[in-house]
């Protein structure tokens, strides 16, 4: 919590307690309402949902909700709650409200009533989680469990990887004969979706291209890229044909129309190879990428040009209906080539290979929004070795070692990106390297204290305790998320 003010009159659910929307406000704050009525009945603390009334007035016994001010604070998801005259809790949104409302669940766990006057609001814009969906089915009741457990913890966005080499998990109606079963429906994917919208969680389709593309390229082993001595890259796109273009135009198209989000991923890592790779992709061995940067760019295009045409190709089609591009850093070069990533992307920054590659401050200085993806800290591999109880890859690792501006930075120790840099938030990551490495249920049960520390260092609040030790304690007194309502 930001701030807090003891007060002398306590609060807790009564038979009589009502649900008090205002007039003004009663349409913006119904749904906030019915889950706080449905969420109070299910946490025992009442027998039967309480009334959900209109009104000016607000007895000793009931929960107001409001929209207003929340002083010291501009953030959109900033609230306050106040006993006095019953308890008000006013968000700056209805966000801002749902948050409210958790919080005081939260302590009525802990305690039975709620005492005092509390100002509360995030640091950072966006706080998500993204799950490898392409590479491991992921039923539909599962991530719908994980949207209420995002907003219980107050975390806001939800990064659906849905493509990889090892699948491609979403139905399409363009391109049918690239999915791979089992995949999630169109209408799984609205009921998320619906979901998502009554929990404040923001989802992120993400179509990688031009790399990891095996599950689709097999389908269309056409448009693999072949190098000039016969080798095929089963999991990367030769951009440079025109059929190729249009193919990822066709996805990109169908799924920004189905997402209503306002950002859609475009992928984009891991496509030329590692610096040190002898193997990489390089305007040698594979002369059509280089000839098709120069047909756009000129003839003393660059291979990295020609990726960033491609790239750019793809932000206009998603600009056309309204939306902004994420990417994945890997190669994003300000300042290089002739062609530059437009400056609508937002920069994904997960990796920093070598002091050769640019770094997030280069990313800030160059005019891009970032988000920190560290590789280290914030992936949740599913794979043997990649998941701790100490240190970088682990829940006490991110609750004692990183914060939010803790970013990637190979060879050498990490770095701290400038407190008066801009940037918009951080995810954590549910990579699944080998997919049958762990059940769902698996999954969640050792991604829970990850995404608690995290929580807790996006928020940016003080730490309920000074180290892991004392917070792994606190976790368990707050616990999961409730069932909620339908949406």
């Amino acid at each position: 919590m930001r701030g807090f003010v003891p007060a002398d009159t306590h609060w807790r659910p009564m038979p009589a307690t009502r649900i008090v929307l205002t007039p003004d406000t009663a349409a913006d704050l119904r749904g906030e309402a019915q889950m706080l009525a449905a969420e109070l009945v299910q946490e025992g603390h009442l027998e039967r949902a309480p009334r959900i009334v209109v009104s000016s007035v607000t007895a000793t016994h009931d929960v107001a909700l409001r929209l207003g001010r929340v002083a010291g604070s501009t953030s959109p998801e900033a609230y306050r709650i106040d006993t006095g005259r019953g308890l008000v809790i006013t968000g700056r949104s209805a966000a801002g409200v749902l948050y409210g409302t958790h919080t005081l669940l939260q302590v009525l766990r802990q305690r039975r009533a709620f005492s005092g006057h509390v100002t509360d609001w995030p640091a950072y814009a966006q706080r998500g989680l993204m799950v490898d969906v392409g590479r491991k089915y992921f039923t539909p009741g599962w991530l719908e469990g994980k949207i209420r457990e995002l907003a219980w913890l107050k975390l806001n966005v939800l990064h659906l990887h849905l493509s990889d080499s090892l699948g491609f998990r979403i139905e399409s109606e363009s391109h049918p004969e690239i999915v791979t079963e089992p995949a999630l429906t169109k209408d799984e994917v609205r009921h998320l979706i619906a979901v998502a919208e009554r929990y404040h969680v923001t989802i992120v389709p993400e179509i990688d291209s031009p790399g990891h593309m095996v599950a689709i390229l097999k389908a269309h082993p056409e448009l693999q890229l072949v190098r000039k001595d016969g080798t095929r890259d089963t999991g990367n796109l030769d951009y440079s044909k025109p059929e190729a273009r249009k193919l990822m135009a066709d996805l990109i198209e169908e799924y920004a129309d189905l997402f209503p989000g306002p950002w859609f991923h475009l992928g984009g890592d891991e496509y030329f190879g590692y610096p040190w790779d002898p193997n990489k992709i390089t305007g040698e061995n594979a002369p059509q990428l280089l000839d098709y940067a120069r047909r756009e760019a000129g003839p003393e295009a660059t291979l990295l040009d020609g990726f960033n045409t491609y790239v750019n190709g793809l932000v206009a089609l998603l600009a056309d209906r309204g939306k902004r591009p994420k990417l994945w850093n890997d190669h994003i070069h300000p300042g290089q080539g002739l062609v530059e990533i437009d400056r609508r992307v937002q920069v994904e920054v997960w990796v920093r290979w070598n002091t050769a590659e640019p770094s997030v401050e280069d990313y800030v200085r160059a005019g891009y929004d970032v988000v920190n993806g560290h590789g280290d800290h914030l992936y949740f591999i599913l794979t043997p070795g990649q998941q701790h109880k100490t240190g970088k890859k682990s829940a006490q690792g991110i609750y004692d070692l990183w914060t939010p501006r803790t970013f990637m930075r190979r060879p050498t120790q990490d770095m701290q990106l400038p407190a008066d840099a801009p940037m918009s938030g951080a995810h954590l990551s549910i990579w699944c390297d080998n997919p049958d490495f762990q059940t769902e249920q698996e999954v969640s049960d050792g991604v829970r204290p990850w995404l608690r520390s995290f929580s807790q260092q996006m928020w940016g609040s003080a730490k309920s305790a000074p180290t892991y030790a004392g917070f792994a304690s606190l976790i368990d007194s707050v616990g999961d998320a409730p069932r909620g309502i339908p949406a």
